[in-house]
This record gives structure tokens, C-alpha cells and sequence, in this order.
């Protein structure tokens, strides 16, 4: 089977860029424009909209779009837009997180599931598991997480903590 490639788009701090630097922003592909504008700043790989429609025809990359909650402020149609992407693409896996159980999320026609946080224990646990075949880098992963308070409360549902692991 294939790979599929993750892009994960931090929402809320993505669209703040996006509208920043562009001025009369259409609706029309906003989602497309919001990725190419992630891929070309954050990447630095200067595609345009062909190339873009090309690599998710052909490789069909896993979006993770994260923080709707934060976003719904910026972009009050975002589930709208985010729905109709997603019928576009349709082959395409899409995950869309957000911190709360909110009407937004009900407008997005995707599988909805509720994660709770881990705990401390199940998070020492989850991460055991996944670095099982290499002790050292476990115990890097621990360190960071014990050190770093802001990546300890982030990474405390699953699959945050799994973005964290890849």
C-alpha cells in the first residue's frame, strides 16, 4: 500500500497568516490556497495550484487540520469550506481537531470522535509503546515533554502525542 503524507495545518495561526498577506481572499478554493500558502511559507517548495492539485490527486496526503475552535473566529465559514474541500477531495483522509465538542464540527460532514486527554500515566505508557524498539530516543521524548511545560499540555491526547512521536 502506499504512504500517505501528512500535512498538518495549525488553523488558527495559519489563516491569520494567509489573510495577512492577502488582501481580497475568494472563498472559492480557500482551503487549496490556505494549503499552497502553508506549503510554499512553511516549506519553502514555491508550487502553484496545478502542482498542488497534482501531488493530492496522485499521492492523496493525510490532512490533519488542527485547532477549528481557534479558527472559527478568523474564518466564520471555515466548516463550510472545510466540508465542501473534503467532498472535493474526497479520496483524501482528512482529520479535523479541535479543543471542544462545538456546532462547527457538526457542520463538517466527517466521522466525529471525542478524544479525552491522557493522563500522565497512560501518556508515559502510550509513548513506551511507540519507542519500544529504541530506549534512548524514549528517553528524549520523556525528557523534552518534562522540561518543555507548553509541549507537556499539548501533547495530552492521542493523536496530538502521535504527530509529536513522527
Amino acid at each position: 500500500s502506499q504512504n500517505k503524507i501528512p500535512i498538518l495545518i495549525y488553523l488558527g495561526q495559519s489563516i491569520k497568516n494567509f489573510i495577512s498577506n492577502n488582501e481580497n481572499i475568494e472563498d472559492d478554493d480557500f482551503i487549496e490556497n490556505l494549503i499552497l500558502n502553508h506549503l510554499n511559507s512553511e516549506i519553502k517548495l514555491n508550487w502553484n495550484k496545478l502542482q498542488l492539485f497534482e501531488f493530492i490527486k496522485n499521492k492523496k496526503p493525510f490532512f490533519l487540520f488542527d485547532g477549528l475552535d481557534e479558527a472559527v473566529g478568523i474564518k466564520p465559514n471555515l466548516s463550510l469550506l472545510i466540508n465542501n474541500f473534503s467532498k472535493k477531495y474526497y479520496n483524501s483522509q482528512i482529520v479535523v481537531s479541535t479543543r471542544f465538542n462545538s456546532d462547527e464540527i457538526e457542520k463538517i460532514s466527517l466521522f466525529t470522535i471525542t478524544l479525552l486527554p491522557f493522563t500522565d500515566a497512560q501518556r508515559i505508557e502510550f509513548l513506551k509503546k511507540w519507542f519500544k524498539d529504541d530506549k534512548y530516543i524514549y528517553e528524549k521524548v520523556i525528557n523534552h515533554i518534562n522540561n518543555n511545560n507548553n509541549i507537556g499540555d499539548i501533547v495530552r491526547n492521542p493523536l496530538l502525542i502521535s504527530v509529536f512521536c513522527v
